[in-house]
């Protein structure tokens, strides 16, 4: 649980906690048939991809196993690409660092606190014993407005809300076998996987509203089962008309 919440920042906002490698989000929880599923792949500014190794504790040197299984798959599908497999933990004991160093390994030490900073100064509330409870959360409880609070999702902003809702619909769509989905088709399930309040069972409004806010500012691209269809007349601010689909999203590109 607490894993999952340090990833979503970690996918979120890399800048944050990789200021010099320019990472853009190339990958998150994706199948390697025969190995497992990867955690992060991020692109850096030199189009190298960096395969990033998850820990919520302490790093072992028995972790390191399962990434270099990502590392050898994806090298041998995709040779013409340079990859850099990185461990990133709260604690990373002096042995398992010496014995990364001796592999040429990458890794990185971002603790608890670190995460924590970049959730206050996000303004994100993860509900887990890790990160304890923050002013911002404790001032949120004290509105009396609740419905207000349960509606916008507050602890939660737009871009990791997409990125939840682009794996629940990714697994989904696959589950029933669907290549093809309109909002109303998935409101259903994402109110019972709790993404939205029961109220807006039938009502796909607040699920396009999202599109709309990531769709603007140019970030539509962290939800990659969305395929948005522009249509004519625009509107009168000159913003053609959107038919929103979702499509699962297509495996790694390999090398033949």
């Amino acid at each position: 649980m607490c894993e999952t919440h340090l990833e979503d920042m970690l996918a979120a906002y890399p800048e944050e906690f990789f200021p010099d490698r320019g990472f853009k989000l190339a990958g998150r929880q994706q199948s390697l048939r025969g190995v497992g599923r990867f955690d992060l792949l991020f692109q850096d500014d030199r189009s190298r991809y960096w395969l990033i190794e998850l820990k919520a504790v302490a790093l072992r040197i028995t972790d390191t196993d399962q990434v270099m299984g990502y590392y050898e798959e994806l090298h041998e599908r995709n040779k013409q690409e340079a990859y850099i497999p990185c461990f990133i933990a709260p604690n990373i004991p002096h042995a398992v660092r010496n014995y990364l160093n001796g592999k040429g390994m990458e890794h990185k030490e971002i603790t608890i606190a670190e995460f924590r900073r970049v959730a206050n100064g996000k303004e994100i509330s993860p509900q887990c014993g890790f990160f304890g409870v923050n002013n911002i959360e404790t001032l949120r409880e004290e509105r009396t407005d609740k419905r207000k609070i349960q509606d916008s999702k507050e602890t939660m902003p737009d871009i990791i809300l997409a990125q939840k809702i682009d794996q629940l619909i990714d697994a989904y769509l696959r589950k029933q076998g669907m290549t093809e989905a309109r909002p109303s088709d998935v409101m259903p399930m994402l109110v019972q996987a709790g993404v939205f309040p029961s109220h807006f069972n039938g009502d796909f409004v607040p699920l396009r509203k999202l599109l709309r806010s990531l769709d603007g500012p140019g970030k539509l691209g962290v939800m990659r089962t969305v395929d948005p269809h522009r249509r004519q007349p625009l509107r009168k601010n000159g913003t053609p008309y959107t038919d929103w689909y979702f499509r699962p999203i297509p495996p790694l590109e390999t090398s033949p």
